[in-house]
């Protein structure tokens, strides 16, 4: 069970953690996906409306926050036995979180919501990707962008003949991710050699043909879709996937997020994990659980405590002997 959350409470958690850059977001569906994050002495603004978010000359976000959003902390494997994913996904009820869901390519006039004033002249096109609770569209006043993708308004953006996303692509528009939580918006050009540093998009036909709102990995309830998500700073990776030296304050703040808002489950069989290692108890003997959430818990616990001073060395070796026989049941994107 997760516990819910008053509306104040969120808001105090998002301002909080807008206002560091050791931390990123995003906004999108398993496949589709913008990420927003800005960097130590970067110029910032704040949206014109009332809405919290941050504006750079790189990217943009903005999120309309309301009593039905409800924050789930989570940690699950990465393909690296001694790492781990954490974050935070911000769902709403299904019914209040579907938008347009186009399946076409769409024209959709000026972008009057545009976060800089000068983008709202700028031309909108909904790409078709027919997300359910995330419109995927890009902005552009590239007038020979425009005339081709008006040429093939109606088209399927994704069929390999359509020439519409070779030229987006070429182009680099702002891309816009819109849900009932707000919107991202990335101004840099798509990266076609390399992943820009800082905001950026990824759109990935394989995994959108999944049709998942998420990662199977993270416990998204029934009835409930993801609106954005948090990506805290992580104690042995830094923004760009680069790992550094165990960062103990980074752990220690996550861990209190992740007992505000994981599923119960979650926290109960790590913390059962952890005081089995410390007693010595053989990994045989430990029971995983019978859910992949439980089993999860127990290989997360195993590996943070890797980088802490609590367990004995001979009883790690064990439990990992035991535990980490293979990693094939991950479909991470973020390992």
């Amino acid at each position: 069970m997760i516990p819910s959350q008053n509306l104040s409470t969120i808001t105090e958690l998002i301002t909080t953690y807008l206002q560091s850059p050791n931390h990123g977001w995003s906004m999108g569906s398993f496949g589709a996906i913008a990420e927003f994050t800005w960097d130590q002495g970067e110029p910032r603004l704040s949206p014109e409306s009332d809405t919290i978010g941050v504006i750079t000359e790189r990217g943009a976000m903005a999120l309309n926050l309301n009593d039905n959003i409800q924050p789930i902390a989570y940690e699950y494997l990465s393909k690296n036995a001694q790492q781990w994913v954490h974050g935070v996904i911000f769902c709403m009820p299904e019914h209040l979180a579907t938008m347009q869901s186009r399946s076409r390519l769409t024209e959709l006039g000026r972008d009057v919501g545009a976060l800089k004033a000068e983008h709202r002249d700028h031309v909108l096109f909904d790409l078709g990707l027919n997300q359910g609770f995330v419109d995927v569209m890009i902005r552009t006043a590239d007038n020979t962008l425009i005339k081709l993708l008006r040429d093939h308004e109606g088209s399927d953006i994704l069929d390999p003949t359509n020439p519409a996303m070779k030229a987006i692509i070429q182009a680099g528009p702002n891309r816009v991710f819109e849900t009932a939580a707000g919107r991202l918006e990335v101004f840099q050009p798509i990266g076609i050699e390399k992943t820009p540093d800082g905001p950026h998009t990824h759109v990935l036909p394989r995994l959108l043909s999944s049709g998942r709102a998420c990662s199977a990995n993270i416990p998204l309830p029934e009835g409930m879709l993801p609106v954005f998500n948090l990506h805290p700073a992580h104690p042995c990776r830094d923004k760009l996937g680069q790992y550094h030296n165990f960062d103990m304050s980074h752990h220690n703040t996550f861990q209190t997020l992740l007992g505000k808002y994981a599923v119960d489950e979650f926290c109960a069989q790590k913390e059962k994990a952890i005081t089995a290692m410390k007693n010595g108890v053989q990994a045989e003997q430990f029971d995983t659980g019978n859910s992949r959430l439980l089993r999860t818990a127990t290989r997360v616990a195993l590996r943070q405590s890797l980088h802490l001073d609590e367990i004995s060395a001979d009883t790690l070796q064990a439990w990992q002997g035991h535990l980490e026989k293979d990693i094939s049941d991950l479909d991470s994107i973020r390992s």
